[in-house]
């Protein structure tokens, strides 16, 4: 226990460290129209736990005395020495209400322009409070010095937080990924032209100036509606950094640049606005995305119910032809036994009606699964006229017939295969003389698959029963689960495609059981 101990702390002194000297870095490269510091602050209190807090806060304490202790000379020894000891603190409690109630990185980033903005105000406040109440530095334009340190505070936050929250964010799956990396260097290049332009015309109108250093949130827009959240955020640091190039260094205290300021504030109004949109674009793929994988999960479900089910029944299959050869053996050694006792004439009838259960055990076996298709195919199942008979009845049925079975999964076929089944059940409904039945294996690409049309020539209006609206539902299921469709254009015809992807794995064929090729083969 001492030992872990002591690791945190070891851990937590070397976090204040790197913060102190971080802290002051961002010091040196800042203006009060940019200020870094306040981004380091919010974001090592928004992203780091709390047992850190308190290093985060000594490494905060200690940069502002190692700032302000010089300067005590120049205001007042209570400013220098007490000041440092109040900014930390007090953002961490406004921090605290927003950590309670954000609880995960994905939500802080939505929040993140609520945040930045009440903790730039609130961070301003503070510094021209404790400058007021303990002699510090004074400012006879307070309001208006109130407004520049907030816009810099602001401008700080969204500068350190969002990479932050970027990284953190890195494995969240967003929409045209693979064109990022492009459009980005895309909108690199149109805030650098802007940004050369401005640069290099010296002799350029402070309202032109301003106008196009606006006019740099643009190629922001853009990302932000290609990409949402992670373009709104990506671009907006990138104008962050061109627009805090522009402003003019003096080395002096309270220095501003009026002209960038006003481009300022409008780039920071306008990204606000564009982060929200993100954020808005990102929730509403993310919605569309999990809506997707549930339906791709239910599809899936679906699939793997149907294959389950003609797994199961075509074990019973296997298991019905097993008790048909004890039947047949039986009834072979009973013909053997009337022969001997010269009972010819029983000994045929016998056989004859042992040749009559064959046929229909095999046609009511080949309704239950059609087993036969794993070797024949699915024209070989449903071209025999025990098919026909026990599906069509009495009426013709016509097949035309185009492709090759084999070029498709067996799981493919007998998905067919059922999808023929419930066709049949629906239009019966109309007592048809005749039907039409047209199939065709076609191949695209990387896609295969089967399509088919049923036409039936009725002799009734159709009549609706328990059986064919159970078979339409279980025909829409089936198709929708083997990636196709259906379409019931008029009663008296049926469209239906299934389809699956080349790559595929195949339905793993069971080995054909000596029971099995001795009943139906």
């Amino acid at each position: 226990m001492g030992g872990i101990s002591w690791s945190h702390i070891g851990k937590g002194l070397t976090l204040s460290i790197f913060y102190c000297i971080a802290y002051l870095s961002l010091w040196y490269l800042s203006f009060n129209q940019w200020f870094l510091p306040a981004g380091l602050r919010i974001a090592c209190l928004l992203f780091l736990p709390y047992r850190y807090w308190p290093y985060v806060l000594v490494g905060d304490i200690s940069a502002l005395l190692y700032k302000r202790i010089p300067m005590a000379e120049t205001y007042s020894v209570l400013w220098s020495y007490t000041s440092p000891f109040v900014l930390g603190p007090m953002t961490a409690a406004l921090i605290v209400p927003f950590r309670r109630k954000l609880i995960n990185f994905q939500q802080i980033s939505k929040w993140l322009p609520i945040i930045g903005v009440t903790a730039s105000i609130w961070g301003a406040l503070t510094n021209l409070l404790a400058n007021q109440l303990l002699s510090g530095p004074d400012s006879l334009s307070a309001p208006i010095r109130l407004v520049y340190l907030a816009l810099g505070y602001y401008q700080g936050i969204l500068l350190i937080c969002l990479p932050c929250l970027i990284w953190l964010l890195r494995s969240r799956k967003e929409f045209f990924t693979g064109q990022f990396s492009r459009d980005l260097a895309i909108a690199i290049g149109m805030i650098l032209s802007i940004y050369c332009f401005v640069i290099f015309s010296s002799t350029l109108d402070p309202s032109i100036r301003q106008s196009l250093l606006i006019l740099m949130i643009v190629p922001v827009a853009g990302l932000t509606f290609l990409h949402a959240w992670r373009g709104a955020a990506t671009g907006t640091i990138i104008v962050n950094i061109a627009t805090a190039q522009t402003l003019t260094y003096t080395g002096m205290p309270n220095a501003s640049d009026d002209t960038v300021f006003v481009a300022q504030l409008a780039l920071a109004i306008i990204a606000t606005a564009l982060l929200v949109l993100g954020t808005m674009i990102s929730d509403s793929y993310d919605k569309a995305r999990r809506l997707g994988m549930s339906e791709r999960k239910a599809i899936e479900l679906a699939k793997s119910s149907f294959l389950s089910n003609e797994r199961n029944l075509r074990d019973k299959v296997v298991y019905l032809a097993q008790m048909q050869i004890c039947l047949d053996d039986n009834r072979k050694q009973l013909v053997d036994l009337l022969k001997e006792h010269k009972q010819y004439t029983a000994a045929m009838l016998l056989n004859s009606e042992a040749v009559k259960h064959t046929q229909w055990f095999e046609s009511q076996a080949a309704a239950l699964y059609p087993i036969k298709i794993e070797e024949r195919g699915l024209y070989g199942v449903i071209y025999p006229d025990n098919f026909t008979q026990l599906w069509a009845g009495n009426a013709e049925v016509n097949y035309a017939l185009r492709g090759q079975p084999r070029i498709v999964t067996t799981e493919l076929q007998l998905a067919a295969y059922r999808c023929l089944c419930n066709a049949f059940a629906l239009l019966s409904e109309c007592a048809p003389q005749e039907y039409q039945v047209k199939f065709r294996v076609w191949q695209r690409r990387d896609i295969r698959g089967i399509s088919m049309r049923m036409i039936a020539t009725p002799t009734t209006s159709p009549r609706s029963n328990q059986a064919s609206v159970l078979a339409e539902a279980e025909l829409e299921g089936r198709t929708k689960a083997y990636g196709g469709c259906v379409r019931r254009k008029s009663a008296h015809r049926i469209d239906f495609l299934l389809s699956e992807s080349i790559s595929i794995a195949s339905m793993e064929e069971q080995p054909h059981p000596d029971a099995a090729r001795r009943s139906f083969l």
